[in-house]
């Protein structure tokens, strides 16, 4: 017959998605019960416009991903071969989670310029070295509620990488140039097809940092070792092809 904030907390930690105390305005109640049926539709949506993968080892990644993506507070590091398909994994935990309505920015670590890559990733302030004539606000603020998705992280710099360490650990970051520090309120995904281990014993990646983004690791297998699925998945892209082409070829 009452509320109080520490029963408000003990609600939402047991999975309450709101709290309203009496007396309850019916209209209040029907709008957030239409905004979650309007997430829950739009979650389904998505889950439809891809193939469920039904081999044992694709299954137990979806088991995976459906656990790790109410889990907001985890940073999840998704390992695999190229190609295997780990940002469509990223999106899939962003799609799934908490921040589904917020921006997802996927950078590709890879394809920054060494000397460039803090001022992507962290903005730079006006003069801050030659050539920066204005403000930038970088890929942290892009992502500031959603999620950030790093590929090939393994590619960062050591300099780069003490400073993400710090926008992880702290939840702050301080622009390039900049004096004064910006909240980094986001989930940190990040991807690589190279052995971190290896790199950390040739000083080439940070051991903290890789603690830090390892906090839920996840494999993406090869499809050679998803023979379960390569003919339906095969059948799924045809139907694909058949509405761009305008064909009705009927299989393999």
């Amino acid at each position: 017959g009452y509320g109080d904030i520490p029963g408000a907390v003990e609600a939402v930690k047991k999975g309450a998605d709101n709290y309203l105390p009496k007396p309850v305005q019916t209209e209040k109640v029907l709008g957030i019960i239409r905004e979650l049926l309007g997430r829950m539709e739009k979650k389904q949506s998505w889950e439809q416009a891809f193939y469920a993968c039904k081999s044992p080892l694709a299954m137990k990644l979806q088991e995976m991903v459906r656990l790790v993506a109410p889990a907001d507070s985890l940073s999840v590091l998704i390992r695999g071969a190229s190609g295997t398909g780990k940002e469509w994994v990223a999106r899939q935990i962003h799609a799934l989670g908490k921040r589904s309505e917020a921006p997802f920015v996927a950078v590709d670590c890879g394809a920054l310029p060494q000397e460039l890559a803090a001022s992507e990733l962290f903005g730079h302030t006006k003069g801050a070295f030659t050539g920066a004539t204005q403000d930038k606000p970088g890929m942290l603020s892009a992502a500031n509620h959603g999620t950030l998705f790093l590929d090939e992280v393994g590619n960062l710099s050591m300099g780069t990488q003490v400073m993400l360490l710090r926008a992880v650990q702290e939840k702050r970051y301080r622009p390039v140039g900049g004096k004064e520090e910006m909240q980094a309120d986001l989930r940190l995904l990040a991807a690589t097809n190279e052995d971190l281990e290896r790199a950390i014993s040739e000083g080439r990646f940070r051991e903290d940092l890789f603690h830090r983004l390892n906090e839920f690791p996840l494999h993406v297998p090869l499809l050679k070792d998803c023979e379960e699925d390569i003919i339906p998945l095969a059948g799924f892209f045809l139907s694909y092809a058949n509405k761009e082409q305008e064909k009705d070829i009927k299989g393999f």
